[in-house]
């Protein structure tokens, strides 16, 4: 008796037509087909491409494939990988889907709300039809549900600050908030030089108050690197065209674009935090150490970078240290520390650049919920990567940097489609509507929606509403940026109360 093992040539004889394993086999592919045959066979065979690759596949593919249509050769090439089986045709293992149940496959594919990557992965396993993987790039990119609830942007490549060419000719503001008081903090993108001044409130006269007493000591500079609040108030620009200075703000909610100011406060902050635990220590000795330090990269403290010349501390000395001298190749050092701190950053950074154009449509994420709302771009500001949006549910004309936006690649460009204009012109340069290229009725083209048809039926654009919509949005623009504003008196009447006299 010999006893079989795994290698062993004394293999049981199976004979192929085994009625057993036929029938086993032939169950289970009954079984399949049964579950999609009703509701796929139909549709199968009365699509005229599915009908001619079925017919192909029964008496054989002809040997020139340039005879056939571009429907059929897409399928000529994967020929020897198709099966049919009860009038439905599988690829491999996945069923082929006819064309008009493509949008209710994508449907069911999409109806967890996964990424595009795990619908691909899970119609690789199930599904097929040529071209579905861009079918479903598109069909998830343009759900308005997985817009809104997207994570944020990647980060974009970083943009430096033009270094100088003299000390205190650029200087970057910011305003510190520690244990309720206020603190004005002011560095120089040149030496790097830190004030930091406690101020009475944060209005922008106190904030002018202390910018006038700095600009005294180091003279005005070209260029102020500030936040929106309160630089950009009617009071602060007023006192910039005085000066012959220039504000450049940064897009709200969005700080790092000032990251020269930023890193200052931080600094300020940790000198107010280590003074409160060492008595003996104050925010003026601090920032005096800070002042004849040595910069990493430079060998030059921000004193001898301003002032040519090193500060005298309570530290120890020679005299030929306090002596002025010129610093030579400052500005060629700062622009290899600068490239270096761009290319570190630029590492994990998105290497495409975004832009958009005046009546593109968006979403824009909320600063507070990180929730993407739809909108509209309006204007491109003259800062760098910053827009004007109008929020299309509030209408609010808000400014947002484009790590805060992303193109708006559904159909329906927004929760209600057709309130807001479907049709906008290019901004020209007078920020006036271009009359002249307005299209006619015919030849505007109304967006499509494959799942609402009466929504299609239903829709009617009056061009001229939309030119002058466009032109009182951009009038409410321009009014907004050169109208001072408004000094509001309080109107309320206090009455003394009506007591009783008893």
């Amino acid at each position: 008796m010999h006893i079989a093992d795994a290698l062993s040539r004394d293999y049981l004889p199976c004979e192929p037509n085994d009625e057993v394993l036929m029938n086993q086999v032939h169950s289970v592919s009954s079984v399949v087909a049964n579950n999609v045959e009703n509701e796929y066979a139909v549709s199968t065979i009365s699509d005229e491409t599915l009908k001619q690759v079925i017919n192909f596949y029964n008496t054989g593919w002809p040997k020139n494939p340039n005879l056939l249509s571009d429907n059929i050769k897409k399928y000529y090439k994967i020929r020897n990988e198709l099966t049919v089986e009860n009038n439905l045709i599988y690829y491999r293992d996945r069923l082929v889907i006819p064309d008009n149940l493509k949008t209710a496959i994508l449907i069911q594919l999409h109806s967890g709300h996964q990424g595009i990557v795990k619908c691909k992965a899970l119609a690789k396993n199930t599904v097929y039809w040529p071209g579905i993987n861009l079918d479903i790039e598109s069909f998830v990119s343009k759900c308005l549900v997985c817009a809104e609830f997207a994570p944020s942007q990647q980060k974009q490549k970083m943009i430096p600050l033009d270094i100088p060419d003299l000390p205190y000719e650029q200087v970057a503001v910011d305003i510190l908030e520690f244990k309720g008081q206020f603190y004005l903090v002011v560095i120089d993108s040149y030496s790097k030089w830190l004030d930091a001044i406690q101020l009475k409130n944060k209005t922008s006269q106190s904030v002018i108050d202390v910018l006038q007493f700095l600009f005294s000591i180091h003279g005005i500079p070209r260029v102020v690197l500030a936040d929106n609040n309160p630089f950009k108030s009617h009071v602060c620009t007023e006192f910039a065209k005085k000066l012959n200075f220039t504000i450049v703000s940064c897009s709200p909610h969005y700080h790092q674009s000032n990251g020269l100011a930023e890193r200052a406060v931080s600094i300020v902050k940790s000198f107010l935090k280590k003074c409160l635990r060492d008595p003996k220590a104050s925010l003026q000795t601090c920032l005096l150490q800070y002042r004849i330090t040595p910069l990493a990269g430079l060998d030059a403290s921000p004193a001898q970078l301003l002032m040519s010349r090193q500060l005298r501390s309570t530290i120890p000395v020679h005299v030929t240290k306090l002596k002025p001298s010129i610093i030579p190749n400052v500005k060629a050092n700062l622009i290899k520390r600068s490239q270096i701190s761009k290319d570190q950053y630029d590492k994990s950074a998105n290497r495409k650049e975004i832009e958009f154009s005046p009546s593109d449509y968006v979403f824009m994420q909320n600063p507070l919920t990180h929730i993407w709302e739809p909108g509209i771009i309006m204007e491109k500001c003259t800062e760098p990567r910053s827009y004007l949006v109008k929020h299309t549910g509030t209408s609010n004309i808000v400014r947002r940097n484009v790590k805060h936006l992303k193109h708006n690649k559904s159909q329906l460009k927004s929760p209600v489609p057709y309130c807001t204009p479907v049709f906008m012109l290019p901004a020209s340069e007078t920020n006036v509507p271009i009359l002249n290229e307005i299209p006619n009725d015919n030849d505007i083209e109304i967006p499509h929606n494959d799942l609402d048809q009466d929504l299609n039926q239903n829709v009617q654009i009056n061009v001229n509403e939309i030119d002058l919509n466009l032109q009182r949005w951009r009038d409410q623009i321009r009014n907004r940026l050169e109208r001072p504003p408004e000094v509001r008196t309080r109107t309320r009447v206090v009455k003394k109360p009506n007591r009783l006299n008893l």
